[in-house]
């Protein structure tokens, strides 16, 4: 499986530009969500990094952390 990160923003532009310089720079799969929710659903890609915004509105990023933690720990 190809290793891949994770980028849970709600601003567009901000994804844009963290996908555009990850992509440049390394050999990663980039998947980038605009809430907490879907990128939750994906967790079995098993991204090496998350990248997530602090502010959002359905789930901030330490209830992402949070709802990772209890159901993927190993990530």
């Amino acid at each position: 499986m190809q290793k891949c990160v994770f980028i849970i923003d709600d601003d567009p532009i901000i994804r844009y530009f963290l996908r555009l310089l990850i992509e440049r720079k390394t050999d990663l799969k980039v998947y980038d969500f605009d809430n907490g929710f879907a990128a939750l659903r994906l967790l079995n890609k098993n991204p090496r990094l998350i990248i997530c915004d602090y502010e959002m509105d359905s789930l901030n990023g330490i209830q992402v952390l949070e709802r990772l933690l209890e159901e993927a720990p190993e990530i």
